[in-house]
């Protein structure tokens, strides 16, 4: 799809008021920090979202750490990947640890889970704890 930075707070606008959709991929859609930022500020009044996928943009440190503020009041995002953005590892594993708490885990590292098999990001695949997340 390729939405972009545009696309993005088009959709952040209609995800404030969703109460519907619980799982958004967004992967490889060319997003950076504006479209990052606009997201993040989205999931500070969305509280239906338990999955979004962000693999493969550049939102970078800045959208990684709006998102990592969105996270500290948003507790219905329950996984979140965020590999090939650019962000910081610090960044992520604080991210990691909320989406863990949000999950209701015991332990944080287990919460975010990672797919194996990327063919089909709707269809549940073999999982494996994710011990660091790759941001990068």
């Amino acid at each position: 799809n390729r939405i972009g930075d545009r696309g993005a707070v088009a959709l952040a606008g209609a995800l404030r008021s969703n109460s519907a959709l619980l799982a958004l991929n967004l992967m490889n859609n060319h997003i950076k920090e504006e479209g990052g930022v606009k997201l993040a500020d989205a999931l500070l009044e969305n509280s239906t979202l338990a999955m979004i996928y962000l693999t493969g943009n550049r939102i970078g440190e800045r959208g990684a750490g709006a998102l990592l503020q969105a996270l500290r009041h948003n507790l219905s995002l329950q996984h979140i990947t965020l590999s090939g953005n650019g962000a910081e590892d610090d960044t992520c594993d604080q991210v990691q640890s909320l989406v863990g708490v949000n999950k209701g885990a015991a332990d944080p590292q287990e919460a975010l889970l990672i797919k194996v098999k990327q063919s089909d990001p709707w269809k549940p695949h073999h999982t494996a704890p994710l011990t660091r997340l790759n941001c990068s």
